[in-house]
C-alpha cells in the first residue's frame, strides 16, 4: 500500500508543479496542460494546437476553461485503464 500512496503522491505532486505556473495553484491553464503533456508524456509537436484544444475541452468536463485536480485524476484513470486494455 505504501508504493501506491507514494505513486498518489506524485501525481498530486506533478500537478501542483504545472498548475503553479499561472498563478493558480488548484488548476491547469491551456498552456500549463499542454507543458505537462510535453514535459511528463513525451508529448512534442507532433500535436497540433487543435487537438491539444480538444484534449483540454475534453478534460474540462465543467467548461470553466481550467482542468482542475478532480478533472485531471480522471484522466489519469482513464489513462491507466487505456493501458490496461
Amino acid at each position: 500500500m505504501a508504493k501506491l500512496l507514494q505513486l498518489l503522491g506524485s501525481i498530486k505532486g506533478i500537478f501542483a508543479q504545472y498548475a503553479g505556473k499561472d498563478g493558480d495553484g488548484r488548476s491547469l491553464s491551456k498552456r500549463e496542460l499542454s507543458e505537462l503533456l510535453r514535459e511528463e508524456f513525451g508529448i512534442t509537436g507532433s500535436a497540433n494546437k487543435k487537438e491539444l484544444d480538444d484534449f483540454f475541452d475534453t478534460l474540462d468536463q465543467d467548461k470553466d476553461n481550467v482542468v482542475d485536480y478532480n478533472e485531471f485524476l480522471t484522466f489519469m484513470v482513464t489513462l491507466v485503464a487505456i493501458m490496461d486494455a
